[in-house]
């Protein structure tokens, strides 16, 4: 809940008081920035993670994930170029890509490719099913055979007051 979230902050704000060089206090306050939607406070942190930990990949795509909200995409683009020197299959970084792809450059051709790719590493990521699902309802396409309200049902299965899903069953029915 939003409640505990603050908690949290309050928590790990105090703990960087304290320890202000801590570089896990440093990620506890990132993250708990990222959670409460305060960016410019979780961009900084993780900054200074990156500073005494260059190398962390799991941060520098933390960074493009807080960039992206931001709306810095040629940093995001950038940061993932560097992430897909280590890794091209992560989930998260998968997702990033997309919606990078979705959002900045409109290349729905190459957000579909990277969502297939997604969607056969993570056929049961909800997270990875409504993005597959949202593309398929933008570009009236099928994604690995399936239409957005296919891709859909097992969520709403699951959750049918899922918002994500009904957003896309309603696009889809109108």
């Amino acid at each position: 809940t939003a409640g505990r979230r603050l908690d949290a902050k309050t928590i790990s704000d105090r703990l960087y008081v304290v320890s202000p060089r801590n570089v896990e206090v440093l990620k506890l306050c990132a993250l708990t920035s990222y959670n409460t939607n305060d960016m410019n406070a979780a961009e900084s942190f993780v900054a200074q993670i990156l500073q005494r930990e260059p190398d962390n990949t799991e941060y520098i795509l933390f960074r493009a994930k807080i960039l992206f909200n931001k709306g810095e995409y040629i940093k995001v683009s950038s940061l993932l170029d560097v992430y897909a020197k280590t890794n091209r299959t992560n989930r998260d970084y998968l997702l990033l890509k997309a919606r990078l792809l979705l959002t900045w450059n409109k290349n729905t051709t190459s957000a579909f490719s990277v969502v297939q790719d997604a969607l056969s590493r993570y056929p049961d990521d909800e997270e990875v099913i409504l993005l597959a699902a949202e593309i398929a309802s933008e570009t009236g396409t099928l994604v690995n055979g399936r239409s957005a309200s296919e891709l859909v049902a097992p969520v709403l299965r699951k959750d049918p007051g899922n918002p994500a899903a009904l957003k896309i069953k309603v696009k889809e029915a109108v």
